[in-house]
C-alpha cells in the first residue's frame, strides 16, 4: 500500500467516525445550545466539512448520514437525520464565509449544492471569482427577468412549449437559444461552464422582453410564453440560486 492509499483510507475512517459520532449524539439528544457544546458537536461537524472540502471527498451528505444511522446501535429517525444534516450545512456555510467568500455567494451555492459539500465549496469559490466579471453580471441580470415573471404564478414546468403558437421572431429566437443550451446545463455542471453557456441566452432574452408582452389576453399564447420563460428560469436549478445575489 502506498502512502497515498493510506491517506485515502485514513480520510475515509475519519469521515466515518465523524458521521457515526454526529448521528449518535443527535439521536441521543445531545445537540449543542447557543452557549454550551459539551460533546464538541460543532467541532465534529466543522471537521467533517474540512475533510470533505480540503481532501476533495465527493460525499453525498444526506445519504452518508442515512447510512450511518442504519448501522447505529441507537434508533435514528428521519427528523434527527435532517437536524444533523442542517447542522452540518450551517458549519459548511461558516467554513466558506471564514475563507473570505461573501455570504450572498455562499448562500447561492448552498441553496442548490449543500448536500455535496465539495461541489458546494468549488461552486462558491468560482462564483466569488466570477462575480467580479462583466459576463457574470449580465447572466445574473438575464435570469432575473424570467424568474420575476413566473414567481408566484402557477406554471406547470412539465408542459411542453408549442413552437406553433409563437407569433414573433423574438419568441422563436429565444426558443432556439434555449434548445441550444438546455442539454449542456444540468445539476453538477461546473458553475463557470454554466455562466459561459448561459451567455448564449443574454441577447435573446433581452430581445424577447423588449419586443414581447408575456401577459397577453389570449390564454393559449400567454401560457405558452409563460412556459417558455419558466423553462429558462429553471435552468440554474442544481447549480446555484442566482436570486440571492446582488443585481438579481
Amino acid at each position: 500500500m502506498t502512502d497515498g492509499d493510506q491517506d485515502i483510507n485514513d480520510d475515509f475512517w475519519i469521515l466515518k467516525l465523524r458521521l457515526d459520532s454526529l448521528v449518535g449524539l443527535f439521536a441521543a439528544g445531545c445537540q449543542p445550545s447557543s452557549t454550551s457544546d459539551p460533546f464538541g458537536i460543532r467541532r465534529i461537524s466543522y471537521g467533517l466539512v474540512q475533510i470533505s472540502v480540503e481532501k476533495d471527498k465527493n460525499i453525498d451528505l444526506k445519504h452518508a448520514l442515512e447510512l450511518a444511522a442504519d448501522v447505529h446501535t441507537i434508533k435514528v429517525d428521519a427528523t434527527t437525520i435532517e437536524d444533523a444534516y442542517q447542522f452540518v450545512t450551517r458549519r459548511l456555510e461558516q467554513y466558506l464565509v471564514d475563507k473570505g467568500i461573501s455570504p450572498e455567494v455562499v448562500r447561492s451555492a448552498l441553496a442548490e449544492c449543500a448536500n455535496l459539500p465539495c461541489l458546494a465549496a468549488k461552486t462558491a469559490y468560482k462564483l466569488e471569482a466570477l462575480s467580479k466579471g462583466n459576463l457574470f453580471t449580465k447572466v445574473v441580470e438575464a435570469y432575473s427577468r424570467p424568474t420575476r415573471i413566473v414567481r408566484g404564478k402557477d406554471v406547470d414546468a412539465v408542459v411542453e412549449v408549442d413552437d406553433g403558437v409563437f407569433e414573433t421572431n423574438e419568441e422563436r429566437d429565444l426558443w432556439d437559444a434555449f434548445l441550444s443550451v438546455k442539454n449542456k446545463i444540468h445539476p453538477g455542471v461546473e458553475v463557470d461552464d454554466f455562466i459561459e453557456i448561459s451567455s448564449e441566452l443574454v441577447q435573446p432574452l433581452e430581445d424577447f422582453f423588449n419586443g414581447v408582452c408575456v401577459m397577453v389576453e389570449d390564454e393559449r399564447i400567454r401560457n405558452n410564453r409563460l412556459c417558455l420563460v419558466k423553462k429558462i428560469a429553471d435552468l440554474p436549478k442544481g447549480v446555484a440560486d442566482l436570486s440571492v445575489l446582488p443585481g438579481f
